[in-house]
C-alpha cells in the first residue's frame, strides 16, 4: 500500500536544529521527524538545507511518542530542503529537542563525485549513506512507503 502524507497546514517558517515535526499518513497513522542540522550543505547548492531524521515507530497517536524513539530510525537520515513545511507535508510540534544525544557520529551522502558529509565536507564511504541529493517530498513518501511496509511484514 502507497504511505502519503496527508497534507496540512503550511508554514513559511524555516525548521531550526532540534524541531520535532509529525507527518500523518493516508491510514491516519503518524511518523515524527526531528531537525539534527538546519544548516545543512550538498555539493554545489549554495541554500540552507535541513538534515532530517526519522523516529523507526509508527504511531496511532502523536502522545505515544517518546524521545528514546530516535534510537532507531525509519529510513536512513536524508537532507531535504523546506517544502516537506512549504508543502504542508509535516508539522512542527515541538523545539528544542536535544539532538546531540541522537545525532549519529557520521553521515554519507552519494553522489555522482564521491561521498559527502552534511556540510558537503568528503567522507569515505560509509554504512548509511544516503544515494543522491537532496530529498524532494515525493522521495521521503516512497522511502517511509518501503520502510512501513517493510516493518509490516515482519511483524507478528
Amino acid at each position: 500500500m502507497n504511505m502519503t502524507f496527508k497534507k496540512q497546514e503550511m508554514s513559511r517558517a524555516r525548521p531550526k536544529r532540534g524541531d520535532l515535526f509529525y507527518a500523518e499518513l493516508s491510514d491516519g497513522r503518524i511518523i515524527v521527524g526531528l531537525v539534527v542540522e538546519n544548516e545543512a550543505k550538498v555539493p554545489l547548492i549554495p541554500a540552507k538545507l535541513n538534515l532530517v531524521y526519522f523516529a523507526a515507530k509508527v504511531y496511532d497517536d502523536l502522545a505515544r511518542f517518546e524521545e528514546r524513539d530516535f534510537a532507531q530510525l525509519l529510513i536512513e537520515p536524508v537532507i531535504t530542503n523546506n517544502q516537506l513545511w512549504l508543502k504542508g507535508f509535516v508539522t512542527t510540534f515541538a523545539k528544542g529537542f536535544p539532538v546531540d544525544k541522537f545525532k549519529r557520529a557520521r553521515h554519507a551522502f552519494t553522489f555522482p563525485n564521491g561521498h559527502f558529509d552534511e556540510f558537503a565536507a568528503p567522507v569515505g564511504k560509509c554504512d548509511v549513506s544516503f544515494q543522491g541529493g537532496v530529498a524532494s517530498p515525493v522521495l521521503i513518501e516512497r522511502r517511509v512507503t518501503e520502510a512501513i511496509s517493510s516493518l509490516n511484514s515482519t511483524s507478528p
